[in-house]
């Protein structure tokens, strides 16, 4: 039983930064996808162990201009690929504006295919990105070309800023 021994948010790096955007919309402040920006981390959207068994996994990245993450695109997703299809989904929460650049986003969407990888093995992973986090996608898959277990087997575009 592999899935129950899964956290909450799975740590993808040890560094972290301001945490403006949460000051900047106190309301925003409590969700996991608004607050603390300088900490990228995946999390998990598990199905039943009897349905996710070898259909590999796929990760979202949420659009939001790279200021903030759309949780529309995000949690809704996941639960659908869950629930209904058995495939364990990774909600990425990648570093944003203004502290981070491409660079750092690419490194946490990098972090977030092995996660996914090493989380869920046999299968494909499946990256899907919304607005800016399509442009994410887009962008990691191009300049991860060489290196396998950072890029995900299949892309999923949805309204991509490229």
């Amino acid at each position: 039983a592999r899935w129950p021994d899964l956290p909450g948010w799975v740590q993808l790096t040890g560094q972290r930064g301001p945490a403006w955007l949460g000051r900047r919309f106190p309301s925003l402040g409590l969700d996991p996808l608004f607050s603390d920006n300088g900490d990228p981390k995946l999390l998990p959207y598990l199905p039943p162990m009897a349905l996710g068994q070898g259909r590999g996994a796929a990760i979202i990245c949420p659009g939001g201009n790279y200021e903030f993450l759309a949780p529309y695109e995000a949690e809704p997703v996941a639960r659908w690929l869950a629930k209904s299809l058995g495939v364990p989904a990774f909600v990425v929460k990648y570093r944003l504006l203004p502290d981070f650049g491409l660079a750092e986003r690419r490194e946490d969407f990098a972090a977030a295919v092995r996660a996914a990888r090493r989380a869920c093995s046999g299968g494909p992973v499946v990256a899907f990105g919304f607005s800016a986090g399509g442009h994410l996608v887009a962008h990691g898959c191009a300049a991860l070309e060489s290196d396998r277990e950072a890029r995900p087997d299949a892309q999923v575009l949805i309204y991509p800023c490229i």
